[in-house]
Formats: C-alpha cells, sequence, structure tokens
C-alpha cells in the first residue's frame, strides 16, 4: 500500500478522485438517476432532478483535489463523509469507508462501501476483493461489487507495476453486468420478476488504468483513463417483443495532471475529457405493420473537455488555494419523428444540439495550525454557464438560452457564493468541518426561462458538515 509524506501532502492534488467517480457512476448504472434504462447519456451530465445549484453544491460539500491526493496516496483504514442541505427537506450526501484486512504475509483483504446521494445517483455498493503484493515492485488483485440489484454485479481484475518513489502504473479489466443475462433470462422463464428486461447480446467490458510519475525535481504527473468497450442490449416489454429494441452505448475518459511544488507553493495544470454514445433502433422493424412512422433512429452524445489550474501557496499556519476550470460541453440528440410518444422516450421534446462553455472557480483562504485544534476557512465558489443551441428557436435575449433544453433541464447562467468554514483538526490527516453560504447572487435567475423578479432575494444558500479519518 501507498504512502506519502504528511507535509508534501498539504500542497499536491489528484484527479484519481474524479477518476473513481466517474468509475463508479459508470458501473453502478442500476442505481443512477433514470435507471438501466435510462437512454439520456451514461453520466448523468444533467438531470431533470437538478436544481439550478446542484453542481455548485456538489463544489462546496465534496472534498477537493487535495483531499482526493491524500486519499488515493495514503490507502490505510480511513472514513470520508460529506451532507449538504439540497433542498427543504434532503440532504446531498457521500460516504466512503475503507478497511484493509492483512491475512497473510503480502496477502490483504479489502473492504470499500461507497455511498452516494445526489441528483445523479443513488448509490450504495460494497467492494470486496483480495491484494497481493509479490514484491516491492509487483501486484495483482480483484475487486467484486455487491449491491441490492442482482444484474448490477462488476468484476474487476488488476495488475500493478512500481512504487511512489519510482511512479508506478495500474491496468484494469472489469466485467460489467456479468450476472444481467442469468437474472433476466430466468425472470423471463419464470413469467415474474420485471416487466421490462434489459439482455446483453454483446457485453459491455470496461478497460482502464491509472498511473502516478516519481516526483523529480517538485515536478510530478498523474494519467488516467478507461474505455467502455460498445455494448449491444435488446431492451423492452417482456410480453411484447415487438416493441423491444436494440440500444447500443460505449463511452471513454481520460485525465491528465502535471504539477510543480514544494512544501510552501504547488501549481498545477490538469485535462479531462469524457464522451459516452448512445443509439437505439427498432429490435424487429420488418414485423412492425403499423409502416416507417414507427421506425426508430434515436441516438445521443455528450461530450465534455475540461481544461484546469490549481495554485495553492502555505504559509505558516495560512494556506491559501485556488482553482479554476473551464469547460466545453455538447448535448446532441436526434430523434427520426419531431414530437415522438414512445415509452422509449417519453422526455424528448424534439431534437436539439445542446452547447455550454463553463466556468468553475473556487478560491479559500484558510488558518490551519500545525496542531491539533481549530481551523477556519473562507471560500468562495462559483459556476458561470455559457449557454447556446443551434436549433431552430432559441431565446436570444434572455440570459438562460436554448429554450428547447431549458424544458428539460434547470441551469442558471450565474451561480455564485460566499462559505465560512469552521473545523477541529485531529492530527495532520483527520479532520472535521462545518460550513454555511452566503447566496451572492441572490437567487434571481429562475433557471428555466427567465429571472424571479417578482420574488424576495434569497441569501442564506444551505449549510454542510465533512469528515475524514485515518486510523
Amino acid at each position: 500500500m501507498f504512502h506519502f509524506s504528511d507535509t508534501i501532502a498539504q500542497s499536491r492534488i489528484s484527479l484519481f478522485g474524479w477518476h473513481e467517480r466517474t468509475l463508479q457512476i459508470s458501473l453502478n448504472q442500476y442505481q443512477n438517476y433514470g435507471g438501466p434504462f435510462y437512454d439520456r447519456g451514461l453520466f448523468r451530465m444533467y438531470t431533470p432532478a437538478m436544481s439550478k445549484e446542484h453542481d455548485l453544491d456538489l463544489v462546496t460539500y465534496d472534498f477537493s483535489v487535495f483531499d482526493d491526493y491524500s486519499w488515493h496516496y495514503h490507502q490505510q483504514n480511513s472514513v470520508k463523509m460529506y451532507v449538504g442541505s439540497f433542498d427543504l427537506g434532503e440532504f446531498l450526501h457521500g460516504v466512503t469507508i475503507r478497511n484493509y484486512i492483512p491475512v497473510a504475509k503480502g496477502l490483504v483483504l479489502p473492504l470499500e462501501i461507497d455511498r452516494r446521494y445526489d441528483m445523479r445517483t443513488d448509490r450504495t455498493v460494497v467492494w470486496l476483493g483480495l491484494d497481493y503484493q509479490f514484491n516491492d515492485l509487483h501486484a495483482a488483485g480483484f475487486r467484486q461489487s455487491v449491491s441490492e440489484q442482482k444484474a448490477d454485479l462488476n468484476g474487476m481484475i488488476y495488475y500493478r507495476y512500481g512504487s511512489l518513489s519510482a511512479g508506478w502504473v495500474q491496468a484494469e479489466l472489469t466485467f460489467m453486468d456479468w450476472a444481467n443475462n442469468a437474472i433476466y433470462g430466468l425472470g423471463e422463464f419464470r413469467g415474474t420478476g420485471y416487466e421490462n428486461s434489459r439482455k446483453h447480446e454483446q457485453y459491455p467490458r470496461l478497460l482502464s488504468f491509472k498511473a502516478a510519475s516519481p516526483v523529480w525535481n517538485g515536478f510530478r504527473g498523474e494519467l488516467m483513463g478507461a474505455l467502455i468497450t460498445r455494448s449491444r442490449s435488446k431492451v423492452g416489454p417482456l410480453d411484447n417483443d415487438e416493441l423491444n429494441t436494440i440500444d447500443r452505448q460505449r463511452a471513454h475518459w481520460i485525465g491528465a495532471l502535471a504539477e510543480w511544488g514544494n512544501t510552501h507553493f504547488s501549481t498545477a495544470l490538469t485535462w479531462q475529457t469524457r464522451y459516452a454514445h448512445f443509439r437505439r433502433s427498432n429490435s424487429r422493424f420488418k414485423d412492425l405493420l403499423s409502416g416507417p412512422d414507427d421506425e426508430i433512429r434515436y441516438g445521443n452524445f455528450q461530450w465534455e473537455n475540461t481544461l484546469g489550474g490549481v495554485l495553492s501557496v502555505n504559509y505558516g499556519s495560512f494556506h491559501f488555494y485556488n482553482q479554476v476550470q473551464h469547460s466545453w460541453i455538447r448535448d446532441r440528440e436526434r430523434d427520426i419523428n419531431d414530437r415522438p410518444s414512445q415509452w422509449y422516450s417519453d422526455i424528448i421534446y424534439a431534437p436539439f444540439d445542446y452547447r455550454e462553455r463553463r466556468w468553475i472557480l473556487r478560491h479559500r483562504l484558510s488558518w490551519i495550525p500545525d496542531w491539533s485544534g481549530l481551523t477556519a476557512s473562507l471560500e468562495w465558489a462559483s459556476i458561470y454557464h455559457d449557454m447556446g443551441s443551434d436549433f431552430e428557436f432559441e431565446f436570444r435575449e434572455n440570459p438562460v438560452r436554448a429554450f428547447d433544453y431549458r424544458q428539460l433541464y434547470e441551469l442558471a447562467s450565474i451561480n455564485e457564493r460566499l462559505t465560512l468554514i469552521l473545523g477541529y483538526r485531529f492530527n495532520k490527516m483527520s479532520r472535521f468541518e462545518i460550513g454555511a453560504s452566503y447566496d451572492v447572487d441572490g437567487d434571481r435567475e429562475q433557471g428555466y426561462l427567465d429571472y424571479m423578479v417578482e420574488r424576495a432575494t434569497r441569501r442564506f444558500d444551505g449549510g454542510f458538515g465533512k469528515l475524514i479519518i485515518f486510523w
């Protein structure tokens, strides 16, 4: 298992947290928004359940890229948790618990519990496995996921070469949904259990890797990526084969980081890209009697590129970090029918080609003494959406453009908040924090079509808590 210097960790960052979150939402599709039959993008870039400040909430509540470095380069028994207000009755929250149980020389049984709830996923997954360290440079193992859906079982094998000081690379192969056809086939045989089924004619496989360089004169780097091979699945009602469709899906993502730093200063450049493609067609088009109007030629893709920069400065007990991300987003959807009413695309009003440029800014000034005790931080976080579409109608005078897209998803062009965070630090690795936010933009923008000019400005922007402990 990897370990690192606590001092250096204060000014280092990692993209492995982003890679892990993308991996989990790709593997556990039954627990994502819309479930396994969702046809609006694997990564759930935007969902109808999101509020206009949903992603800003996650920026504030979730752990930072500095925390991700500590978590992924210090693999020992640990727990991290955040919980924050989403609306009047719900919390967004995430919890990960890790436990490593040595059973013999070089042999470890890892146990990880992953719980996350937001408007993209409602996920609870237990990962069981086995790790074997052959020597200082070679390691291998496997992981098996367990959740409430039998058809959502994923098995992963991996091999890792290298060490923290010399650099390392890990390659992984995941057999996705390996029990899927057996479960649906049994339900079809019994005639009970499922109204709709998804049987893979071509199973998806996930090929992934992650690598980290050694530190050389303060420089280091990370590289990670994954490819979900094209799947082909027969989807639809069990009792009406003519309404079944053939769904094809594939996806990939890649991330890279280049960083220079020392104990007091670090700067980094990051690049992240994600792509998901979905296509649906008739399963038995030749058997349909209603004519060409029943032909299904539905498809979409989501594409996101993000360029980021991070600057961190530590001076005594004072810590400042600045993170900026600029994303280019495209969400294109097409259907042969202008107003489809079939069950398989009931939320789609019209084809669209949505394009967005997004800025995410996060600046934090913290007082964190070297000893155990109280900490304090003041953070500015904001997201700016510049939205557009090449669809035939567009409200150009409106700050939230692309009317066709706004009918389904809620976004505001400006979201800004200032957050006060108070905490207690148990040691260099473990802490507890609570925070409350002031809404700088005042929630004047509705997020669908226009401004709420008749509503009073809202300033309180929610509270949250965080806990991270290593033992």
